[in-house]
Parts: structure tokens; C-alpha cells; sequence
């Protein structure tokens, strides 16, 4: 089995559908939280780099993350019934 998803047409589906449970995740979050979320994740900032971009103190950063794990957990429960 080809380990690369643009070869092999089972991986390549997986991924698609990954990509798209990320994405109905990302939306089902509130804008400040969703900004965290893609400043921490996805761009790979730090904490004190996100608290600094979104002026917002780094306890308040926490709560974000804090929060969309929260939202994330209930997600996948929601999915799995």
C-alpha cells in the first residue's frame, strides 16, 4: 500500500473527509476562538505571539484553547452516535 494519499485512492478519500470534519469543527467555533485555534495549530505561533496579535491577555489565550477543546470533545461525540 502507497503510503502517498495522491496515490493511493483510499487515503485520498480519508483525507478529504478529515479535511472536512476540520472544517465543520473550525466553523462550530466562536470567531475569537477559531482565530486561536488557527493562530496555535495551524500557524504554529506561540502563546505569548497569539496574545500579543489578538491583544488579549495569554490567560485569556488559554481559555480560547481551552474552550475549542471543550467544543472539539462534544464534536466528536456528536459524530460517533
Amino acid at each position: 500500500m502507497d503510503p502517498n494519499p495522491s496515490n493511493n485512492p483510499e487515503l485520498r478519500t480519508l483525507a478529504k473527509n478529515e479535511s472536512s470534519a476540520m472544517k465543520t469543527y473550525l466553523e462550530r467555533l466562536p470567531l475569537k476562538v477559531r482565530q486561536v485555534v488557527i493562530m496555535r495549530y495551524i500557524n504554529e505561533m506561540n502563546l505569548e505571539d497569539i496574545s500579543e496579535a489578538m491583544h488579549c491577555s495569554l490567560s485569556s489565550v488559554k481559555r480560547y484553547l481551552v474552550k475549542a477543546r471543550k467544543i472539539m470533545r462534544d464534536y466528536l461525540k456528536e459524530r460517533k452516535l
